[in-house]
């Protein structure tokens, strides 16, 4: 190559980062010669490859980037069970100070939230009538969606969790009379468990998971409704609600790809957010 002939495609003074993107460019065939300016490592290829070198070496430092932000599996699995266990401190947090304003401001009731009181919706989900609803849904919560977060990551998991739970809430008020009440985080706890159906289903069809049978996972999920939900005080037509816009968000979140560590974490955000927006329009009517 001649030098007159040649552009500087990277420089810098890490030479072993600038030899890195040499072989880049060997392995694509792409002729190319180092020269050192001073104290800069500089990365030459021939004018007329200069584009396709450049082309290539901002792919090769997309993947690296990608690959240096990308949580390792045993850190998504430790961040998975942290966020289960954070939901069932939410509720037992909500639980000690709940008293009976926040009863009344934040219980489901159907009339209300068909006037358009559809905070009680979100609220509803983090009260419990006494302290074994309370450990039951705590319990089941911190399993179902640390294994929801563990398969989408933790922001989005958390947002299909309060997105099924409230939206379950939601259609359960809508079919009731005016007067019927409804109080617990069953309906999200069924509504993550819909989702994790959903991807299961989705995932077998795919063949990107065990099995030939891709109905399996949304049987089961059905199959847990009819089990946990048999109790003679469980709410089933709110758990069942909650199950049927569990596996929707399951199915939207399917094809999508899975949110990187910043944008889970601005999801995380918001999910605690929008959860903390409801209580306080509930506290301050």
């Amino acid at each position: 190559m001649s030098a007159s002939h040649e552009s500087a495609v990277r420089r810098g003074a890490d030479e072993r980062a600038v030899r890195e993107r040499a072989l880049v460019l060997a392995a694509a065939g792409i002729p190319h010669r180092m020269v050192f300016e001073g104290e800069e490592c500089v990365l030459l290829v021939a004018a007329g490859d200069a584009a396709a070198a450049r082309s290539m070496l901002e792919e090769y430092e997309r993947e690296i980037g990608a690959s240096a932000e990308a949580p390792s599996p045993a850190r998504q699995g430790a961040a998975a069970a942290a966020a289960g266990l954070a939901v069932a401190a939410v509720l037992i947090g909500v639980h000690a100070v709940a008293d009976e304003r926040w009863y009344g401001a934040g219980r489901l009731v159907a009339g209300r939230v068909q006037a358009g009181e559809w905070w009680r919706a979100v609220t509803a989900l983090t009260l419990h009538a006494d302290v074994a609803h309370l450990a039951g849904n705590a319990v089941v919560a911190a399993v179902v969606v640390s294994a929801l977060c563990r398969t989408v990551g933790v922001g989005l998991g958390l947002w299909l969790v309060l997105l099924a739970g409230a939206g379950g809430n939601l259609l359960a008020a809508a079919w009731r009379p005016p007067a019927a009440t409804s109080i617990g985080a069953s309906t999200a706890v069924f509504g993550a468990i819909g989702a994790l159906g959903a991807l299961a289903y989705a995932r077998r069809r795919q063949g990107r998971g065990p099995g030939r049978r891709p109905w399996v996972a949304v049987a089961a999920s059905l199959a847990l409704l009819a089990l946990l939900g048999s109790d003679k005080r469980a709410d089933l037509p709110a758990h069942l609600a909650g199950l049927v816009c569990g596996l929707a968000a399951g199915a939207a979140a399917a094809p999508l790809p899975r949110p990187g560590p910043t944008v889970q974490r601005a999801l995380t955000l918001t999910a605690a957010a929008a959860l903390a927006a409801a209580w306080l329009r509930a506290l301050s009517g």
